[in-house]
């Protein structure tokens, strides 16, 4: 989720690798605050000045995330329970009638060393539970200065 922000508003490609071991992530995953670690240590390396902000869903509601995922200078992440199981951030493509396109970094193992990811379709409906299994705000949103 980090990587594709920081491609999306900079672009910049920051490898996985690196991601991982700036945010703290282990076997277990990644938590927000090394998230929040990650942005603080690009703006200090690659200058820029990316400010971050966790809101709920119900701060934004779908026209609030579309409105970012249109924008020239925001972009977002999401952290779900996926699957109604596993907690998990992923990115937001695109906002349609009744469903949306997520960018998941999950799907087959890559030869990399990392999942290759893929591009799902969901229900708006489906998306939603994801969102109302985290109890902490799980909308990030990533603002360019």
């Amino acid at each position: 989720m980090v990587q594709e922000i920081l491609r999306n508003l900079t672009g910049v490609i920051i490898s996985q690798d690196t991601l991982a071991e700036v945010i703290g992530t282990t076997y277990d995953g990644s938590d927000h605050d090394g998230i929040n670690t990650s942005f603080a240590w690009f703006n200090n390396n690659y200058d820029y000045n990316l400010d971050v902000e966790w809101k709920n869903f119900s701060d934004l509601g779908w026209d609030g995330i579309n409105d970012i995922l249109e924008s020239n200078n925001q972009d977002c992440g999401i952290h779900e329970l996926y699957r109604d199981q596993y907690g998990h951030y992923t990115n937001f493509d695109e906002i349609y009638g009744d469903t949306i396109d997520v960018h998941n970094s999950l799907g087959d193992y890559c030869s990399s060393g990392c999942y290759c990811g893929y591009t799902e379709n969901r229900s708006k409906s489906e998306a939603r539970s994801y969102i109302s299994g985290i109890s902490q705000k799980s909308v990030i949103v990533v603002t360019r200065r």
